[in-house]
């Protein structure tokens, strides 16, 4: 140990600076009601069964048709994909064994890794025949995880597809095991990732936040994080909506008809093996969602569920 000696003629003052804590985010939002009124104000908390705003009385949730922030949208470089179709985006992605991380502006996402399907890590380089999009070089039906991995040519930059076992990524790396090896793959050659997942359904209330959206079976809010399904654990700040109705709605496309009947101008069309389904009633994808498809003298009949508010 050194002694330091002070001369009397020395005076020593100590400051003790504390760091003051960060403050709370004030969410101004726009609580739409079923009964088509509205209120606004700033966000105190959500639970499973109520929502309030500070000053006012809880609002059941039973009772609420949506919840909209004034929040920004802000998209970063790295794109995260859910098994049930929910997307984030941010400024990194890593993960050490425990849950996924998703670095944002306002703070940090963690999810539990078996929700993360795909994930970008950069865009192709331009140049060459590279696909705009990563996941059109992957296989139609892998069989592993997957990286995808760019090397640079004269012509742009061509994607190799490896088949491996994703075990972590850093800031630095993806560690891949191949034939029971640990290889780090330098994580600047990685433009995306591919988790073996099966397709998982997605909750019912859609969240919105800033970079993206997610599903979720059960929603709560305070000043201190958004957590979605007790697994997902976001920055309070980034919530954009809470979409309550998108839950409790029920799609014509997603039910049984009760009755469908089709008889086309040359009756005897509809007889013929083959044919007759060309004529039946029937969805079909159209600009992003489902479009009803009838012919001529189609009749179909749903029953509308006993609850259903409002058809």
């Amino acid at each position: 140990m050194t002694a330091v000696r002070l001369s009397s003629a020395v005076l020593v003052t100590l400051v003790w600076i504390a760091r003051a804590p960060a403050a709370d985010p004030t969410v101004v939002v726009r609580l739409e009601k079923t009964d088509g009124t509205t209120v606004s104000g700033t966000l105190a908390a959500v639970s499973a069964t109520a929502a309030t705003l500070v000053g006012g009385e809880p609002v059941a949730i039973a009772g609420v048709r949506r919840i909209v922030a004034d929040t920004a949208d802000v998209r970063g470089t790295v794109t995260v994909e859910c098994a049930d179709g929910g997307t984030l985006s941010g400024d990194d992605f890593t993960w050490d064994g425990g849950p996924a991380v998703v670095t944002l502006a306002a703070g940090r996402v963690e999810l539990p890794v078996d929700r993360v399907r795909s994930v970008t890590l950069r865009q192709p380089r331009a140049g060459g025949d590279a696909p705009a999009d990563w996941r059109a070089a992957l296989p139609e039906a892998p069989q592993t995880d997957l990286i995808v991995v760019g090397k640079q040519e004269e012509s742009g930059e061509r994607l190799d597809v490896v088949e491996c076992a994703i075990a972590s990524v850093t800031q630095d790396a993806v560690i891949v095991v191949l034939d029971e090896e640990r290889i780090p793959v330098k994580r600047a050659k990685v433009i995306g990732l591919w988790f073996l997942r099966e397709p998982a359904a997605a909750g019912g209330t859609r969240v919105e936040i800033a970079g993206g959206g997610l599903a979720a079976r059960s929603v709560a809010w305070t000043p201190e994080a958004l957590v979605l399904d007790d697994a997902v654990r976001l920055p309070a700040a980034v919530l954009r909506s809470i979409d309550y109705a998108a839950g409790r709605t029920v799609r014509l496309e997603t039910l049984r008809p009760e009755r469908t009947d089709a008889e086309p101008f040359f009756g005897a069309l509809g007889r013929i093996d083959g044919l007759a389904a060309a004529f039946a009633p029937r969805f079909v994808a159209d600009r992003g969602g489902q479009a009803l498809v009838l012919r001529p003298r189609s009749h179909v009949v749903w029953r509308v569920p006993a609850d259903a508010r409002t058809f």
